[in-house]
């Protein structure tokens, strides 16, 4: 009977109430969350802002390059004349049109101060005929091509009727300088066995630069400069042309991103002429 008692007595005991968290704790824990979620999030900024970076870095970069490879490769090919022959004889030596300097533009001319180039080359492979002068130039913060005209003039970087396109997106990159100089160009009498390095732009006519322009090289090697020679009449004179461009922008969304490029590119057809 006490044993049933017992366990009656047993069954019908209160059960002891759960204990919870105490408000201390409670905010405790959420200001420890807070901290988390904080940690958590300036990481995901810092990495949101590291690949904007990455990104802008390499949208101005590609913009950069690729103008400055269009520039390069385009004026590598100026004198290309599709009608040239080797091994002439230098009493019957063809004048290439695109070498020539007269009213229209052909060779290399370097005009605005730097800021733009002019030169020609035989594109179609046809001689003269269709466009036949190419160019670029800096206009305001962009780099433009000239399309659509054959023979601008000389003296002139935005010849009426031509058509200058842009080749640098405005949105992505602003061009802050563009130039381009003959430094270290240099020119041979071929006939007389001398040459001397041209400092000054390439003009008209660069082989028949006064001695003040010049300066001499040591071709013989004794270790002195040989002396200028004035070429004469019917000497056949060789220009060996380099072109230096420098290009430098930033990021049209971050002027802090800059990049400056320079390059010196070789003129394959060099210039060959007889001194008249």
């Amino acid at each position: 009977m006490r044993t049933l008692y017992l366990q009656r007595h047993s069954a019908f005991k209160p059960i002891a109430r759960a204990r919870g968290f105490t408000l201390v704790e409670l905010m405790i824990g959420l200001v420890i969350g807070l901290i988390v979620l904080g940690i958590v999030g300036s990481i995901y900024m810092s990495v949101l802002d590291g690949s904007g970076y990455a990104l802008r870095s390499a949208r101005l970069n590609q913009e950069v390059r690729v103008a400055m490879n269009f520039m390069t490769d385009d004026i590598r090919r100026a004198g290309f004349w599709s009608e040239a022959q080797a091994g002439t004889p230098e009493n019957q030596l063809p004048v290439n049109p695109f070498t020539r300097r007269d009213g229209a533009v052909r060779d290399v001319h370097i005009l605005n101060s730097g800021n733009c180039i002019l030169f020609a080359y035989d594109a179609d492979f046809a001689g003269a005929g269709g466009q036949e002068v190419f160019g670029y130039r800096l206009n305001g913060n962009t780099v433009e091509m000239l399309m659509g005209n054959a023979n601008p003039p000389t003296n002139n970087c935005a010849p009426q009727n031509a058509i200058w396109t842009p080749l640098t997106d405005k949105t992505a990159v602003v061009v802050t300088a563009l130039s381009f100089d003959t430094v270290g160009s240099r020119c041979f009498n071929t006939t007389q066995n001398v040459g001397w390095t041209v400092t000054a732009e390439i003009t008209e006519p660069a082989c028949l630069a006064d001695e003040a322009d010049v300066i001499v090289d040591d071709l013989d090697g004794d270790g002195t400069p040989d002396d200028y020679v004035e070429p004469d009449s019917g000497d056949l004179m060789v220009e060996s042309r380099l072109i230096n461009i420098t290009l430098a922008g930033n990021h049209a969304n971050d002027a802090n991103l800059r990049v400056n490029l320079q390059e010196t590119v070789k003129i394959r057809n060099n210039r060959i002429f007889l001194v008249p």
